[in-house]
């Protein structure tokens, strides 16, 4: 699937009416206002819009989308940012709806226990009517509507001195409100994991990471599920103040409930 971006047009509004210390990466355009409006418009092309593998249909595309962010700190530990983007795609070309609508909501809290430990929580929405390319298998529908949300948490302390931990845990969920596409791809897919690095040396760390993953599927669970556990060790190395070396090894186990 081919897209040509014809031309974009950004304009941008921002509001400080406060001052606030940054705590934590923002979008350059963003730093230093707590609200921030923008709007984004294009053209492109698109030669295969439903990801068809064959009979593709090609269409001109025609997208406006607005957005709304902030982004604040609450405290000298604390710091809240949300976004919404809604966006609308007209196409010239294209069976049933020409125009088809989506939204973007994001929310996002990071919290400072102490300089060593920490806590980050992101949620994200998405509602998109938007054509996408589906998986292998599965036949092409004209309506692809999909809701998603992602619900991100990573809390990361120092129990020791030299050692760094990260716990993180991730829930998304994906459901299609075509009955068709969603027996067949409405599903949840779960992660847990922690990674740690240890400084061997001033100038050597050792770092690994273990995470596992669950995917389960709302409807025949018994042929779809899959299960996997990653692990991965390695070594990073500054050999001087603008050269550093890394070095990764890991496997990854996965199972699918079908196949068991």
């Amino acid at each position: 699937m081919r897209l040509t971006r014809a031309f974009i047009l950004v304009s941008s509004l921002g509001f400080s009416p406060l001052a606030h210390a940054v705590y934590a990466p923002i979008p350059d355009q963003e730093q230093g206002k707590d609200l921030t409006v923008s709007i984004t418009s294009g053209v492109s092309y698109n030669d295969n819009i439903f990801g068809a593998s064959t009979n593709a249909i090609s269409s001109t595309v025609f997208e406006v989308s607005p957005k709304i962010a902030f982004n604040t700190s609450l405290s000298e530990q604390t710091f809240l940012s949300a976004y919404a983007r809604p966006t609308l795609d007209y196409f010239d070309n294209r069976p049933g709806k020409k125009t088809v609508y989506s939204q973007a909501l994001d929310g996002r809290i990071a919290h400072a226990f102490s300089p060593t430990s920490s806590v980050d929580v992101t949620d994200a929405y998405s509602y998109n009517q938007n054509p996408e390319a589906l998986l292998n298998g599965t036949a092409v529908n004209t309506d692809q509507t999909l809701q998603s949300n992602e619900l991100d948490a990573k809390f990361s302390f120092s129990p020791v001195e030299k050692l760094g931990l990260v716990a993180k845990a991730r829930s998304v969920y994906f459901d299609y409100t075509n009955a068709l596409l969603g027996r067949q791809l409405n599903r949840f897919e779960n992660l847990y994991g922690i990674e740690s690095d240890f400084a061997l040396l001033p100038d050597t760390k050792l770092a690994g990471e273990y995470r596992h993953q669950d995917v389960d599927y709302s409807n025949s669970p018994a042929t779809n599920n899959k299960h996997s556990d990653f692990l991965m060790a390695g070594i990073d190395y500054m050999a001087g103040p603008k050269l550093s070396a890394s070095f990764r090894l890991g496997a990854e186990y996965r199972q699918r409930a079908g196949l068991s």
